[in-house]
């Protein structure tokens, strides 16, 4: 089966916490960094929510992954976005690399982490020199002892270690003795004077600038569209005497030119399916755009206005469910006509997401209705409301309008 899939290439750039601010900063340092980029979507810089997925590997290539994923919902303007990332206390002196995967799409490269320099050299700086100890003060004499030792006796002969006898009963354990007064405490000796503190480390001189990307290029012009014919010339009357000039006559009608229609349209609330294993219309309250096309919110069709050669495109993000692995499928039809071109198919493991998507070029007549369905082989399946549930239409030329009729020639 024709599936034409979305290009999606993504420019980013890590940016980290210089040593200066971290050193200033009141609280700990948390393990959470910014990732910056922009999302190029077929050569369009697009707007709207995305489905991101970030994962840390220790290879360019295959490799291990490092911690858990990280998910987010995240909204896409012009291109740009923003996300938080925090894989722990993943990163010292190990080179990873981030894979990211959008609506379910792994990008062709991964993008190698590199640390800013000198960053965790300036965070503690060069250590001062050690203060000279202050001299110990003098030990006060030692108290009387309560008791005096009588002298010990010569110590006799060792006999031969007999046997081992049986373990006797334990003995009632004695009074404690009285305690002995405490002798005097010394006098406490002076504190030496703390020594001076180390001159702080001199702050790592900032990276230079990574060049400039190269410019992405520009999009093809769409074909401009056919003239109109020329209104047919009213014939001449009969050559008569010279007389006074007659009237002008009126002018025709201008004929209407190519306006190229434009619809764009999407759903922001979950959409779900029942698993029948026959097609439902996907419906799209919400039109972004809507020039020269009539947009049907209530079954989610768009009607053309002008006879022409159209782009047509849709995407749907299924959800992860609990369940077997399901069938789903989705297709465009025109007045009840499949377009096979645009149908796609989906074999989606339990608890995992999915992406229908298709995307092709054809003729549509001026009435002609365009429909968005989806079909599930035996399993429940959701889409998720917002940019990743929408259906386009744009037109890439269109016919012009006729030129209108010569005025009639005064007499």
């Amino acid at each position: 089966m024709k599936r034409n899939r979305l290009c999606v290439l993504v420019a980013s750039a890590l940016i980290s916490m210089s040593a200066m601010e971290a050193a200033q900063s009141a609280q700990p340092q948390t393990t959470a960094f910014t990732y910056q980029g922009q999302l190029n979507a077929s050569g369009a810089y697009p707007t709207g929510n995305y489905l991101f997925s970030f994962t840390l590997y220790d290879a360019d290539t295959g490799g291990n992954a490092i911690g858990v994923p990280v998910m987010q919902n995240i909204l896409v303007i012009n291109g740009l976005f923003t996300a938080d990332l925090d894989f722990g206390a993943a990163f010292g002196g190990t080179q990873y690399w981030l894979e990211i995967a959008v609506n379910g799409q792994v990008l062709q490269n991964r993008q190698r982490v590199n640390s800013v320099p000198v960053a965790d050299y300036a965070l503690s700086g060069n250590a001062g020199a050690v203060g000279a100890t202050g001299p110990t003060g003098a030990t006060g004499p030692a108290g009387a002892d309560s008791t005096v030792a009588g002298p010990t006796g010569p110590a006799g002969a060792t006999g031969n270690v007999g046997s081992t006898g049986a373990t006797g009963t334990q003995g009632i354990t004695g009074a404690t003795g009285p305690i002995g007064a405490p002798g005097a405490t010394g006098p406490i000796g002076t504190t030496g004077n703390v020594g001076p503190t180390g001159a702080n480390g001199t702050q790592g001189t900032t990276g230079a600038t990574g060049s400039t990307g190269a410019t992405g290029a520009t999009g093809f012009a769409g074909a401009t569209g056919t003239q109109g014919d020329t209104g047919a010339t009213g014939s001449a009357g009969a050559t008569g005497a010279t007389g006074s000039t007659g009237a002008t006559g009126a002018t025709g009608p201008t004929g209407t030119g190519p306006n190229l229609p434009v619809a764009a349209a999407h759903n922001p609330n979950t959409t779900t399916i029942p698993g029948a294993n026959f097609f439902v219309n996907m419906t799209f309250p919400v039109t972004t755009f809507a020039q020269g096309v009539v947009v049907n919110g209530a079954t989610g069709g768009f009607t053309v206005t002008q006879a022409g050669i159209y782009r047509v495109s849709y995407v749907l993000t299924a959800t992860p469910f609990v369940g077997p692995t399901t069938t789903i499928q989705s297709r465009v039809q025109n007045n009840g006509v499949t377009l096979q071109s645009l149908s796609d198919t989906l074999i989606e493991p339990a608890n995992q997401y999915g992406v229908l998507t298709a995307e092709d070029i054809v003729f549509l007549n001026t009435g002609d209705t365009i429909q968005l369905q989806v079909a599930s082989s035996g399993a429940l399946v959701q889409f998720p409301g917002g940019a990743t549930q929408s259906l386009m239409l744009i037109a890439l030329n269109v016919a012009t309008g006729a030129t209108g009729p010569t005025g009639p020639t005064g007499p």
